[in-house]
Formats: structure tokens, C-alpha cells, sequence
């Protein structure tokens, strides 16, 4: 995160809140499982769905209606404690109204916020006024957009207020800033008739900046015509049906610009807010910093420009189809040189049973190099010491 972003989750310490997941919805269907665990396993089998069983959930006899899911911890033997603080989670919607949840790290529940009819995600730590809030995104998904608005509350859990898109548009569930002058940083998405920029329906993605008190859009970026389809690996669909051809998953302030992250182009764009133009592309088909084989990525989450000026990514590897160089998912930290824009790897955080995130994830680099990483479509959650262990 940049030293300008009011949302400092990895140096929290009135909250001590550890940040899961900039990035979607959490699906847990087994009930979580948050990993401390370092042995090799070079043999394992890849991890890269929950299992087909019902979730596990927890009941309360005084609050009936709370139903959360089982968090289990699994710690290796001799291992160091868990990183001080809690871990917030955002399961989606199964057999019971989940909402946002708040765990200690051995699993048991603190807070839980539960959302019948809709869907939650992304609820993390910001600052708003001088204050620690939280915020969430709530509404519904479709192919893996959201729909919907997000949630501010205070430390007392109270509504401070709902945040909407403007120009006709809804808030996307995969990020939510509110930046140092209380703004909120947000995406939406339009899909654009057929012919506009190829023969099928077009979604292009949409930053905002809106004043969280009225309302007003007072910044908005459209992806085209700065980021052409053809960066895409998605291919154009020939039946008519809507081509998600970039598939915008984060926003990250970086001084007088944006770090967006885009998924289907495999690439990471830093964009001048005052010109609107794209200054450089990281990774993907058309990139401006050359990169080694082990520091390329691949449909990619939650996107970070460290206070080290180093860069955090979830690298899922996988959209279904792993991609040529990586097999299996992992954060990744890359340092990146901007007067020779070349690129290395300085830190890897891969699970040691291989475990592959077709969808979602997230990587929070904690004080000391340590890391937390959300699995994004496998229900785990591992911490990492500062060795990737």
C-alpha cells in the first residue's frame, strides 16, 4: 500500500485488524481453514476447489439468526504465534445469510454482520474523518461483477454511511479506497453496444473518485481507449454474449496516480489521474518493464505499492487453464526500477500443498516482510514468516 493510502491494515495498531481480501468474495463452502503450516510438499496434490460438502456452521442459542462458518486453524508444530490481531472475512452466501465476520486468530468468532438476500465482500480496515471504520461491499454478483454499494461503519459498528457510483453506474465488489482527503476510490463497469470497439458487446471497466457525503463523481476513468482489447487473453465471444475483455479487480493510490490491476490482461497499469493515460503496463502482452520468468504472473488480484516502493500481487496463475510459466498460486513482492523499467522478484509466498486459485485472492505484507494470503476460491488462509515459510 502507498504511504498516501488511509488504509495502513499492515501498521494498524489501535485495531491491529488484519486486511483478507481486496479483492471478492470469499467462497467458503467447507468452512475456512486459516494455515500456519510450513512443511514441504513437493509431492502434493494441487489444492484448487473446496470440496462438494455441506458447510460447517456455527449456532448460537441467543443469536439464532448469526450462522457463520467454521474456521478451523491448523498451526505446524513449534511454529511462532499468529501475527497479533484479528482476520476479517467475508464468506458469500450459501445455506444460511452470512455477512461480514470477524475471527481470532484460532477461529472463533468476534463480530458478525449478517446480510440476508445479498452478498458481501471485501470488509477491511479504513480510515475515515480521523476514525477507524470498516467497510464492505454488499449487492449481488453476476460472472463475477458486482452489483451493489459499499457499507461504512464505525468502531461501534454503527452506519456511517452507503457509498454509490455515480453517472448511472453501480459499485463493482473488487475494490473500495477511501483516500486522504475522504474520498472514496471505487470501480464500476458498462458494457458498450457491439461495434464500439469490436463486433461483440464490450465491458469496460470504470474508476471513480466520488465525495462519500454527497455523492458527486468528482474523477472517472474509462478503460477504452487507453487499454486496447487486444491486450486481452480472453478471446472475443462469437455468440453474442458480453466480451470481459480486461476485468478490472484493484485500485491502489500511487502519488499523482493509480495502480489498476486487470486480470484478463495479465498486467498491472499505473494510470496519470490528470491525464487519464497510461503511463506503463507491468506484465501482460504489451509490457513496459521487462520482467525474468519467475516474476511473471498471471490473472492476477490485488495489486499494492508497498511503503518499500516495492509492489504486492496475488498471482492466481490459473483462470481454469494454469498459464505457461506458473502452476500453482502464490503472492508475490517484485521490485520494479523505473529509470531502467526492468523488474525482479524479491519475495514468493506459495502454499507448500500447491493449492491453485482460479478465482479472487489476496496478499497482505505484514511489518517485518511476514504475509497473510487469502486463497480466493480455495478456503484457505495462510500466514508466512518474512523466509516464505
Amino acid at each position: 500500500m502507498t504511504a498516501s493510502r488511509a488504509l495502513p491494515a499492515h501498521s494498524l495498531s489501535r485495531r491491529q485488524l488484519l486486511k483478507l481480501g481486496a479483492v471478492g468474495a470469499i467462497a467458503v463452502a467447507t468452512g475456512a481453514v486459516f494455515d500456519e503450516l510450513a512443511t514441504n510438499a513437493p509431492d502434493a496434490r494441487p489444492v484448487s476447489a473446496p470440496e462438494p460438502s455441506p458447510p460447517q456452521r456455527r449456532a448460537f442459542a441467543t443469536r439464532p439468526d448469526l450462522k457463520p462458518p467454521v474456521v478451523s486453524v491448523a498451526r505446524r508444530s513449534g511454529a511462532a504465534n499468529s501475527p497479533a490481531g484479528l482476520v476479517l472475512l467475508t464468506p458469500s452466501n450459501g445455506l444460511a445469510p452470512d455477512g461480514p465476520l470477524i475471527v481470532r486468530p484460532d477461529g472463533e468468532p468476534v463480530w458478525m454482520h449478517s446480510v440476508p438476500g445479498r452478498q458481501t465482500t471485501n470488509l477491511q480496515v479504513a480510515t475515515y474523518r480521523g476514525e477507524p471504520v470498516l467497510t464492505w461491499w454488499e449487492g449481488v454478483i453476476t460472472s463475477g461483477y458486482g452489483f451493489g454499494e459499499q457499507v461504512i461503519v464505525d468502531s461501534s459498528y454503527r452506519e456511517v454511511a452507503r457509498v454509490r457510483a455515480g453517472n448511472g453506474l453501480q459499485v463493482d465488489l473488487h475494490e473500495f479506497l477511501i483516500s486522504p482527503r475522504d474520498t472514496a476510490l471505487l470501480l464500476a463497469s458498462r458494457i458498450l453496444a457491439p461495434g464500439t470497439a469490436g463486433a461483440a458487446p464490450i465491458q469496460e471497466a470504470v474508476v471513480q473518485e466520488v465525495d462519500i457525503p454527497t455523492g458527486a463523481v468528482l474523477f472517472e476513468w474509462h478503460s477504452l481507449p487507453e487499454i486496447d482489447p487486444s491486450e486481452s487473453y480472453i478471446d472475443m465471444p462469437t455468440d453474442g454474449s458480453t466480451w470481459d475483455y480486461l476485468h478490472a479487480n484493484s485500485i491502489d493510490l500511487d502519488g499523482e496516480g493509480l495502480l489498476v490491476s486487470c486480470r484478463h490482461t495479465w498486467a498491472v497499469y499505473r494510470i496519470d489521474r490528470a491525464t487519464g493515460a497510461v503511463t506503463w503496463r507491468l506484465n501482460g502482452k504489451r509490457s513496459d518493464v521487462v520482467l525474468p520468468q519467475n516474476a511473471r504472473f498471471a490473472w492476477q488480484h490485488d495489486a499494492r505499492r508497498q511503503p518499500d516502493g516495492t509492489i504486492s500481487i496475488f498471482d492466481d496463475g490459473a483462470n481454469g487453464v494454469a498459464a505457461p510459466f506458473e502452476s500453482r498460486s502464490r503472492g508475490i513482492v517484485l521490485a520494479v526500477d523505473e529509470a531502467t523499467m526492468r523488474g525482479r522478484l524479491v519475495r514468493s509466498f506459495a502454499h507448500p500443498a500447491n493449492v491453485q486459485a482460479t478465482s479472487q485472492g489476496s496478499l497482505q505484507v505484514l511489518p517485518g516482510g511476514a504475509a497473510f494470503v487469502g486463497w480466493g476460491s480455495v478456503p484457505r488462509f495462510s500466514a508466512f514468516d518474512a523466509r516464505g515459510s
